[in-house]
């Protein structure tokens, strides 16, 4: 039943950035490399964010494997540079957002307090599992 609702929260937590980053992938990448070679800083600002938001991934699909399946043996502070990678990410499209629609700036916090309560809920279910197993 965790397992279900963990990954409901991932689901509508990250489900709107998600979408966000696979069409900044499909359309965005092609413009963010023409405007980075022309100099452009937004297409600095779309690559870095495509970039970070892959290893942003990485981290938070290791993270759920974590709470899915605890017995695995890998420390999840291992990826912690991942999700802050991933956070960074949604802090840049935060920013080039801004102007659109501040709504859409108000709900990409989101995927960061997702990212914060299961890697805390993560943290906190290792350390019981290793004070059971002394």
């Amino acid at each position: 039943m965790r397992t279900l609702l963990y990954s409901v929260e991932v689901l509508f937590g990250y489900g709107p950035i998600m979408v966000l980053w696979l069409l900044g992938i499909g359309m965005g990448l092609p413009f963010s490399v023409v405007a980075v070679i022309n100099g452009e800083y937004i297409g600095f600002l779309m690559l870095s964010s495509l970039m970070l938001g892959c290893v942003g991934m990485w981290g938070i699909i290791q993270l759920l494997k974590k709470l899915i399946w605890p017995d695995i043996n890998y420390p999840i502070q291992k990826y912690r540079i991942h999700l802050v990678m991933g956070c960074v990410s949604v802090v840049i499209t935060a920013i080039g957002f801004l102007d659109v629609n501040n709504l859409v700036v108000f709900y990409l916090v989101v995927p960061i307090l997702v990212t914060w309560h299961l890697y805390n809920v993560c943290k906190n279910t290792v350390n019981k599992a290793l004070q059971v197993d002394c």
